[in-house]
Order: structure tokens, then sequence, then C-alpha cells
């Protein structure tokens, strides 16, 4: 899905997904799933759908409702909140590392290839990106 709001594109095919939840009710009137992302530029934000009975519904006639989508932008903190509280715990440190007394989170915007080698490096090295980051900044 494929929305711009406030000035933003938000495109599920181009953003990176963090992961996702859904309430086990699928095939049901009453399903609910969403999955967060962020995109290129560093904003967050939800891809919702549900049944013809949550608020994610479409009206496609006179009363008549039916499953439907919609993208939700969100801050880095709802984000945060969201993931903590619906994502298993390898899903949530991938993206923001392990939580730890001492430790602050941020949101920076850098260059796709930035954001690509950091990637890479965490993968090679098993550390997360924010780990990666800290080596870096140690050696300057």
């Amino acid at each position: 899905m494929r929305k711009v709001i406030g000035g933003h594109v938000y495109d599920t095919d181009t953003a990176h997904k963090i992961g996702e939840w859904d309430n086990g009710d699928y095939g049901s009137i009453h399903y609910v799933g969403q999955a967060l992302y962020c995109t290129k530029a560093g904003r967050y934000f939800l891809h919702c759908e549900g049944g013809a009975g949550t608020q994610y519904a479409q009206n496609d006639g006179i009363d008549v409702y039916a499953a439907g989508e919609s993208i939700e932008p969100a801050t880095p903190a709802e984000a945060k909140k969201w993931a903590e509280a619906r994502l298993s715990s390898s899903d949530y440190e991938a993206e923001w590392g392990t939580p730890e007394d001492g430790v602050r989170s941020m949101t920076a915007r850098v260059k796709e290839a930035t954001y690509q080698a950091i990637r890479r490096k965490s993968i090679e090295t098993g550390k997360t990106m924010g780990g990666v980051l800290d080596e870096l900044a140690t050696a300057l």
C-alpha cells in the first residue's frame, strides 16, 4: 500500500518492515493485523488491516462494510512503544538494540548507502546496529 500523508510518502513496498502482529482471528470480521515499517527517510508507520467489524472497515455502500486497510504514521516513540507491546524481543532488538541502563535511543537520517553499510556490519558481526555505531564512535 502506498499513501502520501503530510507531504511524506509511506509505501509498504519500499519501506523496511520491522515486524508484524495480528489478533489471531484471521478470516473473521473482527480480524486486525498491523505491521510496523520504517521508510528510507527514517519515518515510522503502521500498515493496518481489518475485517468489516473493525476500525479499519471501509464503507462499500449504504450500510455495507468490508475489510479495509490504512497507513498510520507514527513518531519514533510511538513506534517503539508499539513494538515493545507486540513484537518478539529479537524483532525489537533488531531495530532498537538491547534495552540497557545508560543506553539512549536516537533517530538519525543517513544516506541509504550508510544505512546499508551499518546493517551489513551488524549482520556480519552479530552486533546490533547501535553496537556498530558505538564501535565506530569509540574509534573517533
